[in-house]
C-alpha cells in the first residue's frame, strides 16, 4: 500500500474513534444507536476497502514479476541460440536470475550464460561445485507439566543454491549461483562431478 493509501486510512480509522467518542457522550438513545451504527459500518467499509486493495496490489506484483520472468526467459533464448559449435545434452536454468548453465557431452564443452554473458570452456575449464543451503529456524520456549522450561527449535531451508566454479581466462576462478531446488541441486552437483571426472 503506497504513502497516500495508508495516510487516507489511518486519517478514517482516527475519524471513527473520534465518532465514537462522541457517541459515548450523546443521552439520547435513538441518535447514540444510530451513531454507533454509523461507526461500525464506517470501519466495516474501511476494513473491506483495505482488504480489496491489498488484494489488488498483490494480483499487481504477481503479475509484475509473471512478465519480468517470461522478459528473462525470452532474453536468455535469444543469447542461448545465438551460440554456434555447441549442442547442449542438459541444462540447468535460472530464469530469476537469468543464468543458463549447459553440458555438451559430446564435444566436453560447458556453457554459462550470465544474462548476456556467454562463456563457453571445456571441461577442463571446471573447477568445483557446491551446494548452498539457507535456513530458516523458529525457536519455541513453553512451560510443561512438570513446571520446567522446554525449548524446541524448527527448521526448514529456505533457499538452495548451486554454486559452480569454473576457469575463466578474463575472471580465473568465476562463481555464479543457480537458485533451485535442493533434489535438483543434487542431481547437478553429481552430473558435474562426474563432468570434472572425465575432463
Amino acid at each position: 500500500m503506497n504513502n497516500n493509501n495508508q495516510a487516507g486510512c489511518l486519517i478514517l480509522v482516527i475519524i471513527i474513534f473520534i465518532m465514537g467518542g462522541i457517541s459515548s457522550c450523546i443521552d439520547n438513545k435513538e441518535i447514540k444507536d444510530s451513531f454507533s451504527t454509523l461507526c461500525v459500518l464506517a470501519l466495516g467499509g474501511v476494513m473491506i476497502w483495505g482488504w480489496l486493495y491489498s488484494s489488488k496490489e498483490k494480483k499487481e506484483t504477481a503479475i509484475r514479476i509473471q512478465k519480468q520472468l517470461e522478459t528473462n526467459r525470452i532474453n536468455l533464448s535469444k543469447v542461448y541460440n545465438s551460440i554456434q559449435n555447441f549442442n547442449s545434452s542438459k541444462q540447468l536454468v535460472d530464469i530469476y536470475n537469468c543464468i543458463v548453465f549447459a553440458i555438451d557431452f559430446d564435444r566436453k564443452k560447458i556453457c554459462l550464460i550470465k544474462k548476456s554473458k556467454v562463456f563457453i570452456g571445456s571441461f577442463a575449464d571446471m573447477i568445483d561445485a557446491e551446494i548452498a543451503t539457507q535456513y530458516g529456524s523458529k525457536t519455541e520456549t513453553y512451560q510443561i507439566q512438570s513446571g520446567d522450561y522446554q525449548t524446541t527449535t524448527q527448521q526448514w531451508i529456505k533457499s538452495v543454491f548451486l554454486k559452480i566454479t569454473v576457469n575463466n581466462v578474463h575472471n580465473p576462478q568465476y562463481s555464479f549461483d543457480c537458485s533451485c531446488s535442493l533434489q535438483y541441486a543434487e542431481e547437478w552437483h553429481n552430473l558435474i562431478k562426474l563432468v570434472m571426472y572425465n575432463r
